[in-house]
């Protein structure tokens, strides 16, 4: 759908700076949900959390960055620019929010290296069992080390 937009864009006298902004915008939040799906379903690490994190906060920013200079563009449709400088401000509200809560529950969303392998199993038979979910402290002497 994003060429599509870019074609209306361009009909409707849209500057060239906001087709391009619209199409990075747009592909790199794409990028972005398959990045967090992928790193919170399937990597939950320390490291894969906290890099994901620094992604999300990055992209707020330039979130906001997108809607400052959208507010104040002169070239092409005014109207246009004022919508996506609200989309980039909605934008950054909800990445916001979203790091924030990140950051609040991370001690529940990350698991220890040693626990990715076996992540959903152990997970479902620890559920089933009614010993340990993921979030409490876990007593990790009493797993052997495969390596």
């Amino acid at each position: 759908t994003t060429p599509l937009i870019v074609v209306n864009l361009k009909a409707a006298n849209g500057s060239r700076a906001l087709m391009f902004a619209s199409m990075v915008t747009g592909i790199i939040h794409m990028i972005l949900g398959i990045l967090g799906t992928f790193v919170l379903k399937r990597f939950p690490t320390s490291f894969s959390v906290g890099f994901f994190l620094g992604v999300l906060v990055v992209l707020a920013n330039q979130n906001m960055i997108l809607t400052g200079i959208f507010f104040g563009y002169d070239y092409g449709n005014l109207q246009t620019n004022r919508i996506f400088a609200n989309l980039g401000f909605c934008l950054f509200l909800v990445l916001a929010f979203f790091s924030v809560m990140l950051f609040h529950f991370k001690t529940e969303i990350v698991v220890a290296p040693i626990d990715t392998k076996h992540h959903a199993a152990r997970t479902k038979a620890a559920s089933l069992a009614g010993t340990s979910s993921p979030g409490e402290s876990t007593n990790y002497s009493r797993y052997e080390d495969t390596a």
